[in-house]
């Protein structure tokens, strides 16, 4: 193992690149071919993302009263797809009832903390997940999905790649000391290209607002990566989970996405009028 295999973001590179290409060429090929297909991806990917992130706030694993919110982060995404916005907060209202009401049998020990970590689970993921369902179901689902994902790889990349280098000043070093101010520039001439280059293409869009997508999502992307990695500094722990290598959890690299959605969701809605 050489020293260029474990950069400042201590992450093994080579084998982090890989696992994202392969989850790229996943998420692009159901998404361009069979919406269904990305659905049912979305659906798996957030189920475990759950999964890591109700395990991590309540030091336990899945246990019998867990079916309803676990079948409820599936139902929220496949409703919001097939049915819009009501059929997501319908799903949605039915889950949080289902959720209290199956942590009443235990008793009322740790319910405090094992309902709220459920909601927060099901806010956190499934909720967000639910407006990219939104933007599939628009006029143009697939493009404006597929805005969403390449700007935020674009931050993500953007950021490792002036971050590693240049970084020395930190923007939040008591939640993340690793993100600095530098790399946010980097997320920003990142974004700024790539949302010139496809809005227009894509969505036949003029520039500027592709420039004003890129920054709107480098602001949303580093929020979802501070509140994702203060919940870990809070919880003492690195990743949420192991499933992905290079990478930690399903969790960590769901954060900026699904954090992304909402603004850039509602921001293609007024540039689109739909």
């Amino acid at each position: 193992m050489t020293a260029n295999d474990h950069p400042r973001s201590g992450r093994n590179l080579p084998v982090a690149t890989g696992v994202g290409l392969i989850l790229a060429a996943l998420v692009v090929g159901t998404l361009l071919t069979d919406r269904w297909a990305f659905v049912a991806l979305a659906s798996a990917a957030i189920l475990l993302g759950v999964f890591e992130v109700h395990r991590a706030l309540t030091g336990h694993g899945p246990r019998w009263v867990d079916i309803p919110m676990f079948a409820g982060t599936v139902a929220i995404i496949v409703a919001a797809y097939a049915d819009g916005f009501r059929g997501l907060l319908i799903a949605l209202a039915v889950t949080v009832w289902a959720v209290l009401a199956s942590r009443l049998l235990p008793g009322p020990t740790g319910f405090d903390r094992d309902a709220a970590s459920a909601l927060l689970a099901l806010v956190y993921l499934p909720l967000m997940a639910g407006v990219v369902m939104l933007m599939l179901a628009a006029p143009q689902g697939a493009h404006r999905v597929l805005v969403l994902v390449i700007l935020t790889v674009g931050n993500d990349v953007g950021g490792y790649a002036i971050g590693s280098w240049l970084g020395r000043h930190r923007i939040a070093p008591t939640i993340s000391p690793k993100k600095s101010w530098e790399g946010l520039a980097g997320s920003a001439i990142f974004n700024v290209i790539l949302g010139a280059a496809l809005l227009p293409r894509l969505l036949n869009l003029q520039v500027w607002q592709g420039i004003v997508a890129g920054l709107i999502l480098v602001v949303a992307g580093t929020v979802g990566d501070l509140v994702a990695s203060a919940m870990k500094r809070d919880l003492g722990i690195k990743d949420f989970g192991h499933l992905l290598p290079g990478h930690g959890g399903i969790t960590d690299r769901l954060d900026g996405l699904v954090f992304s959605a909402v603004p850039i969701w509602l921001l293609l809605n007024v540039f689109l009028r739909t």
